[in-house]
């Protein structure tokens, strides 16, 4: 195996790890609200990984999105910990907004479009179906707050000059962002 394969490997296990946690957690705190308080320090001990996983992927990306991503995943982990302290919204909101985390985090790849990751492939999808649900296209769930609609499209953008999957299969439905 070639260092640069070794090196995606080694990545794409820490990705489908990072976003697997995500997962259970939100799972956790939708079936228990009163897991708030150790979903919230759960979150705060991901920043560090999030961090490794953000600097081992810009030793690798061709994806000129990746590391405004993990920033934004970064951010938006720190606020729904906070979120969580605070108790200003609901814990079935935090829980939701955790799972569209852990679908992005799914979803970052170092590979270029026209070789895809097969969890960002099983991803995409999952991101289709959460678009739908945020009204981002014809499909509304009235259950979606405004909050989390805001949250996703933080979450859910595409990059104009980026060669990754996420990025190529949202060009043609949104307006891009250039960084």
């Amino acid at each position: 195996m070639s260092a640069w394969s070794e090196n995606i490997a080694n990545y794409a296990r820490a990705r489908d790890s990072f976003a697997e946690s995500l997962s259970e957690w939100s799972n956790a705190l939708a079936e228990d609200p009163k897991s708030a308080q150790r979903v919230s320090q759960l979150l705060d001990g991901l920043i560090p990984e999030i961090e490794l996983l953000r600097d081992l992927g810009n030793m690798n990306a061709a994806n000129v999105c990746f590391r405004h991503r993990c920033q934004i995943i970064k951010f938006t982990i720190e606020d729904a910990s906070l979120l969580l302290k605070s108790k200003s919204h609901p814990t079935s909101d935090i829980a939701e907004l955790i799972t569209m985390i852990s679908v992005q985090v799914g979803r970052l790849t170092l590979i270029p479009f026209d070789r895809k990751d097969a969890t960002v492939v099983a991803m995409d999808k999952m991101s289709s179906e959460l678009d739908a649900r945020m009204g981002s296209v014809h499909i509304s769930d009235d259950s979606i707050t405004p909050f989390l609609r805001d949250m996703w499209r933080r979450l859910y953008f595409p990059v104009g000059d980026c060669q990754c999957w996420q990025c190529h299969k949202l060009i043609v439905s949104r307006t891009t962002v250039s960084f």
